[in-house]
């Protein structure tokens, strides 16, 4: 479904990409609108037929996930909710991952209070590369209502109020009798906490490098790949 929501984003952004990144496969005529929009299709009822027999649960919140991206693409992106569908599509991939192991926690509920302030950083780290030239052809998303210094700001305060969640989560883990026992449960905390940690110290050093040398679009794209594969960690532990 992943790469249904890619096509259908190429799809939906193909008169802007016309403009903007004249080099994709949509505005250099490699592949007609259509073409895109049926693979969409086909790929997304593929994605769900997938999660079905992992259980009700795992389609539900798979479908739920999809069709975030999907409005993201068609609706959202355009306007001052376009963090929303993150917010509500990267905490849901988390769930899904501990639905189809047959793990489920309701505790599991608050990735979602941790992940808004995480979705909105990683949103305007993501859109940050084009906000000049977005805004040029007409875009108004949150990142580019607020402007580049606002939404830089904006992305380092939401990312700093979301590594305090996750240390305050981090910290209640270590101090549980499981952890203190070492127990299978508890060393896969330690991975998880370890991760988080490491998110928590790494992203300031990368701030503070880009303040020195200036490569800000170098630092936000090493961000990004660094919140992918801890978030990688974490899901997979």
């Amino acid at each position: 479904t992943q790469v249904a929501i890619s096509l259908h984003n190429d799809y939906c952004d193909r008169e802007l990409d016309a403009q903007a990144k004249p080099w994709r496969a949509l505005p250099r005529r490699l592949v007609a609108p259509s073409t895109a929009w049926r693979w969409a299709v086909v790929l997304l009822a593929l994605g769900l037929l997938a999660a079905l027999p992992l259980g009700v649960p795992v389609l539900a919140l798979t479908a739920i996930g999809t069709a975030a991206g999907f409005v993201y693409n068609a609706y959202l992106k355009r306007t001052a909710w376009s963090w929303l569908p993150f917010w509500i599509g990267l905490p849901t991939l988390v769930l899904a991952a501990f639905a189809a192991m047959d793990r489920f926690d309701a505790r599991l509920w608050s990735a979602y209070l941790i992940g808004a302030p995480l979705v909105v950083s990683i949103h305007l780290a993501d859109t940050l590369a084009d906000i000049e030239s977005d805004t040029t052809l007409g875009l108004r998303g949150l990142a580019h209502r607020l402007g580049p210094w606002r939404a830089r700001l904006t992305c380092w305060g939401a990312l700093a109020l979301a590594q305090a969640l996750v240390l305050a989560a981090a910290l209640r883990i270590v101090l549980s009798s499981e952890m203190l026992g070492l127990s299978s449960g508890g060393l896969v905390d330690l991975l998880v906490v370890a991760c988080l940690l490491y998110l928590i110290f790494k992203i300031p050093l990368l701030a503070a490098n880009a303040v020195k040398s200036g490569s800000g679009s170098r630092t936000w794209s090493q961000t990004k790949t660094m919140l992918v594969n801890t978030g990688k960690a974490v899901t997979a532990a």
